[in-house]
């Protein structure tokens, strides 16, 4: 077999890999690290921060290393130093003179941090109960579904968030806890609940403790913060020591990355409690198989740092101070940012931002405003508009409540005030995409003003379309079969026309871009201006990648680009041909494949393209980028009706 030959047979093992889809925290830090802006704010790492923006050494891990330096990594000492990790850990869970440490009815392992913990327990959890399922939060950190998923494990949801009233659902959680099957497992987060920054009080967590009785129910608690919601650790281990005190079989996931500022160690421990001695050993020795087949054993530095600094009582003591400055940090940036925002003349309530506790803000800001505040404001944020308050500094906190003033103060003047049912209900009415529904519009309580940096903005129920999940895989399909006409795309997509208008003397062009559904009414639409572009065929990559990054960031996971440029849906298969400036922005097309679950390029004729190529023109008359939401300038109306060929047909 010749060597061409059979690196083609080796190529086609891995030929039907498609990217996975990013997971949005990191997409948020990738977004945040391209940006050149030099005031831009991230938003969205989970990790702390000093007032300078900074990640922080804490002392007490500098003299734990320091104590630490001189010895001697063996075999030998490894396992005692795991022991004693495990041992700690537990005691500062379940608490130092519990009955749980004193009679050692407990099992525990080192773990990769919070992760493998969780990882950990759901591999035993589907070991030992094949047929049961987790139950999580709504909503929860994103990877617990992950992990869960992961090894076959089914989820559900409990609800735990009013996003109206920005605090705990109480009795829609005791409603869900009291009808989930006996026996079920539940995960729970005891302190700081990531990412609404919402707990339980003391009382509440003695009903839910007691229903869960009742119902003999599993807590698995996720302990990733610590300390974070009131600044001392014992008093955020309450909520496990009341379900101790009541008698509950528990297992903990315990992650040191961050109240002791460890994110790159991953230090972790998962424990579970035990009827006796007996029973510890024979769970620890499934634990401890589990983990072979997974990493054998995590790293001893990091395993040796944090056991030094919870056994040596001086060290432990500057940690418990080090927890309660950065706690209070945190704590004073949530006052400081509400004060600011009030002070503004905010007409909206901002009292959940220090209501809320621990590291993450649960900003009530909507998909659109977190939009307008990265793409305008340069402030990077998870799409749920969960705030990490260890970004917020005594620097870049005005202007951070200024950027959420305007784009929030904009949306109260701008956004479209129907409801969800009111949408759904006049999906087939040509209400918002045509002048002369405008007054239809008005009786349904649309208001449509425009506003400084937007025409409008996204109201809070947008299409059933958006964000629906499927199982289908992620496609990237390039079609050069041109179009000489717009047609509608089928019921689970929507289409997006983009084209660009550019200006050959100021080497300027605006990139129109046009979301469409199946009965072909806009759905969004937006113009955008771009400084220097050489010539006609990078605008119209502009305009493609614009379009592109339009539907990623309004959350469209199904959908069909159309363009009248032949040369840029042709270069779309294969963007790496060259070194082109044009083919580096083809192939960043390429890679944000990951955010969709299906991906289309068409060519369309000019005929076909008419009303985003009018659109194109319109932009030239905005100072900056515009974005409408169900609405678009009157100077398309016309081409959109034309558009709508199968409805009203036009000669």
């Amino acid at each position: 077999m010749s060597t061409a030959s059979t690196c083609a047979t080796r190529r086609s093992w891995w030929d039907h890999v498609t990217p996975a889809l990013k997971d949005p925290i990191s997409a948020v830090t990738q977004a945040f690290l391209a940006d050149p802006c030099p005031y831009k704010i991230n938003l969205g790492v989970g990790a702390y921060r000093d007032d300078e923006g900074k990640p922080v050494v804490l002392q007490c891990v500098r003299e734990a290393e320091a104590k630490i330096a001189a010895s001697n990594f063996l075999e030998s000492t490894s396992t005692a130093l795991s022991s004693k990790l495990v041992e700690e850990s537990a005691k500062l869970v379940y608490g130092e003179d519990s009955d749980v440490i004193k009679e050692r009815r407990f099992a525990g392992i080192p773990a990769l941090s919070g992760t493998g913990a969780c990882r950990l327990f759901a591999e035993f959890q589907k070991r030992f109960y094949p047929e049961s399922r987790i139950y999580l939060p709504d909503p929860t950190w994103p990877n617990h579904r992950n992990i869960w998923r992961n090894v076959h494990v089914p989820d559900r949801t409990f609800r735990y968030y009013h996003p109206d009233s920005k605090s705990l659902n109480f009795m829609a959680l005791m409603d869900d806890v009291k009808n989930a099957p006996d026996g079920s497992f539940f995960l729970l987060h005891p302190c700081a609940h990531n990412p609404t920054g919402v707990d339980p009080t003391d009382e509440q967590w003695r009903e839910i403790s007691s229903l869960f009785k009742v119902k003999n129910h599993f807590p698995f608690f996720d302990v990733a913060y610590q300390g974070f919601a009131s600044g001392d650790v014992e008093r955020d281990a309450k909520a496990i020591r009341i379900f101790l005190e009541d008698g509950h079989s528990i297992a903990c996931a315990q992650s040191f990355a961050k109240n002791m500022g460890l994110y790159g160690h991953r230090v972790g421990v998962l424990s579970v409690l035990c009827n006796d001695k007996i029973q510890a050993m024979a769970i620890n020795s499934q634990l401890q198989q589990i983990s072979k087949t997974m990493y054998g054993s995590p790293p001893i530095h990091g395993i040796s740092i944090v056991s030094k600094i919870l056994s040596d009582q001086e060290i432990k003591a500057i940690w418990l101070k080090e927890v309660k400055v950065m706690a209070t940090r945190i704590h004073r940036m949530r006052i400081i940012l509400r004060e600011a925002l009030e002070r503004l003349g905010s007409p909206l309530n901002w009292q959940h931002i220090t209501n809320q506790v621990g590291m993450f803000c649960f900003s009530g800001l909507n998909r659109a405003e977190v939009y307008l505040l990265e793409k305008e404001f340069h402030i990077y944020m998870t799409p749920d508009g969960r705030i990490s308050m260890a970004g917020v500094t005594t620097k870049n906190v005005d202007y951070l409540a200024n950027a959420i003033h305007e784009v929030t103060a904009c949306d109260q003047d701008a956004k479209i005030l129907h409801n969800t049912d009111a949408y759904k209900i006049n999906t087939d009415i040509r209400f918002t995409s045509l002048g002369t529904s405008k007054a239809r519009a008005r009786g349904m309580n649309l208001a449509l003003k425009p506003c400084d940096k937007i025409f409008t903005v996204l109201s809070k129920s947008m299409s059933p379309l958006i964000m629906k999940d499927s199982a289908n895989v992620n496609s990237a399909n390039v079609n050069n079969s041109s179009n000489d006409r717009w047609n509608p795309p089928d019921e689970n997509h929507v289409k997006i026309n983009f084209d660009a208008s550019f200006n050959v003397a100021q080497r300027t062009s605006i990139s129109g871009v046009i979301v469409r559904d199946a009965n072909g009414y806009i759905m969004a639409a937006g113009s955008f201006p771009h400084s220097y572009v050489p010539d006609p065929e990078m605008a119209e990559a502009r305009a493609c990648e614009q379009a592109v990054s339009l539907a990623r960031d309004l959350g469209f996971r199904r959908v069909i680009f159309e363009g009248d440029a032949l040369n840029v849906i042709s270069k779309l298969n294969n963007p790496a041909s060259d070194l082109s400036e044009i083919s580096v922005i083809l192939k960043n097309i390429h890679d944000q494949r990951s955010s969709f679950l299906s991906l289309s390029f068409l060519h369309v004729k000019r005929k076909g393209n008419e009303a985003v190529h009018l659109l194109a023109k319109e932009g030239r008359k905005f100072v900056s980028k515009r974005v409408w939401i169900e609405e678009a300038p009157s100077c398309v109306e016309d081409a959109v009706i034309s558009d709508r060929w199968w409805v009203d047909p036009v000669a």
